[in-house]
């Protein structure tokens, strides 16, 4: 009986842990982030009102991208804990999450007005 270096749970875990650093990478920079976050939601006054699907995906990209070490950690915890086939499941969703928070980016400028 062969014996490999690497079976599927190892291959599991690995992957595993390679989808919970790209998903932990954005938080090096979340301080800078957040600040500027915040100073968005303090002095956005505009007399022109882009339509609402632009207003959501606005506030969409900066009310997500504020809370996302709330959505990141527990997810983390989870995916770490988890001695299913779910942890890799719960390891990806950090990166769904960010590929929503680019969607809301892209969307959220409003067209120039005419």
């Amino acid at each position: 009986m062969e014996t490999t270096i690497f079976d599927i749970s190892t291959l599991e875990n690995l992957a595993c842990w390679g989808l919970l650093l790209q998903g932990g990478l954005p938080l090096l920079v979340y301080p800078f982030v957040l600040f500027a976050n915040l100073m968005l939601l303090a002095g956005h006054k505009s007399t022109y009102k882009p339509p609402l699907f632009n207003r959501i995906m606005y506030q969409g990209f900066i009310w997500g991208s504020s809370i996302y070490p709330a959505i990141y950690i527990p997810l983390y915890k989870t995916s770490t804990q988890s001695q299913s086939n779910q942890s890799l499941i719960y390891a990806a969703l950090p990166l769904a999450y960010l590929a929503l928070l680019a969607v809301c980016f892209r969307y959220m400028n409003a067209p120039l007005k005419p």
